[in-house]
């Protein structure tokens, strides 16, 4: 992450040097898959950069091309494993928090109690039946694996009979966020509160803090970023370190504190396949006179995927699980979009 963070800064620094290769970059469009899935760059003359990357699934190269004449071949490779190292992470969680909710909700657990032999079921891939708490926590988390292998994009190929697309649905977006109005002394939302169409936004904590998630349990905007800070000093004042130091020692390289850190934000198809014990995490970014770098990746689902409710989850225990069972993921996806623009239009109004 230390090496992103090295890419990220040089990619807007170049282009603050000369602006004129803003011209040179593909502009923001939509991909194949979903005209809500974009790429490209977009100066949206308010603050706000936003350059959205994604993964060539033939090739496994990093989309745009351009990107490689901004910072260099190496750069380029550097973001594309950091892209794999944080979907690594967000894939992890999504297939813990999903075999929990599965396990609570008793998905793989037949609601007659009928018998299984040595707590051992002859389950098929289409249900659950005769499964005892025993083998439902097994079931649960293979579910979960499967789900996650089969369901969430990283970006790799997977199946022959499945029509992926050849662009990853989810994005690895650089972004430079900064306020442009002459009163700095209070931060101003530059993105505004939201939710993501994906299973987790996985964003690796930036050395100007600038993200905030609604804590809907007190009601009030939490920064996770001051958090991770918080904990960098504590863990290197146990250790008997410098708590004032900003980076580690790594291979003879100065890695910023910051490299050591990511903040997962479960999104809505998490809250589905969590059966709502997950719900999708509120966020937005303020924004003050010191620019804030920022990469998130959002790993959203495989276009040409179904989601298969008894496969992965077990039961279909629920109207919405029952409305979902069996949709694409790309038309899923757009769904929610559509959902969300109308949402907006009603708020604007």
């Amino acid at each position: 992450l230390g090496l992103m963070w090295d890419a990220v800064g040089n990619f807007f620094s170049e282009l603050e040097k000369d602006p004129d290769q803003e011209v040179e970059l593909s502009p923001m469009a939509s991909i194949e898959a979903s005209p809500y899935a974009k790429i490209g760059f977009a100066n949206y003359n308010n603050g706000l950069k936003f350059m959205e990357t994604r993964i060539n699934r033939p090739t496994g190269t990093m989309l745009p091309s351009e990107l490689v004449t901004v910072v260099g071949r190496d750069a380029v490779d550097d973001l594309r494993l950091a892209f794999k190292t944080i979907a690594d992470v967000g894939k992890d969680v999504v297939r813990i928090a999903t075999s929990a909710s599965t396990l609570v909700n008793r998905g793989f657990v037949s609601d007659n109690e009928a018998p299984s032999i040595s707590g051992v079921s002859f389950l098929t891939d289409e249900g659950g039946e005769g499964v005892d708490d025993g083998s439902a926590a097994i079931l649960a988390s293979q579910g979960a694996s499967k789900l996650v292998r089969e369901l969430v994009d990283d970006g790799e190929p997977l199946d022959a009979n499945i029509v992926d697309g050849n662009i990853s649905m989810s994005p690895h977006r650089l972004c430079y966020y900064s306020d442009p109005s002459e009163n700095h002394q209070v931060p101003r939302e530059v993105f505004g509160a939201h939710t993501d169409s994906s299973f987790v936004t996985v964003v690796p904590v930036a050395e100007v803090s600038g993200l905030e998630v609604f804590d809907e349990t007190v009601r009030q905007w939490y920064r996770p970023e001051l958090s991770a800070r918080k904990h960098w000093q504590e863990e290197r004042r146990t250790a008997g370190k410098d708590a004032d130091c900003l980076y580690e020692s790594v291979d003879n390289s100065k890695i910023p504190w910051y490299a050591r850190y990511v903040v997962v934000i479960p999104g809505e198809f998490l809250q589905i396949v969590s059966r709502n014990e997950i719900a999708a995490g509120v966020h937005r970014v303020v924004a003050s006179q010191t620019a804030r770098l920022s990469a998130p990746v959002l790993l959203r689902g495989r276009p040409g995927a179904r989601l298969n409710v008894r496969r992965y989850l077990g039961s279909i225990n629920s109207d919405l699980l029952n409305e979902v069972d069996g949709m694409h993921m790309e038309d899923l996806h757009n769904e929610m979009q559509d959902m969300q623009n109308v949402l907006q239009k009603a708020k604007n109004q």
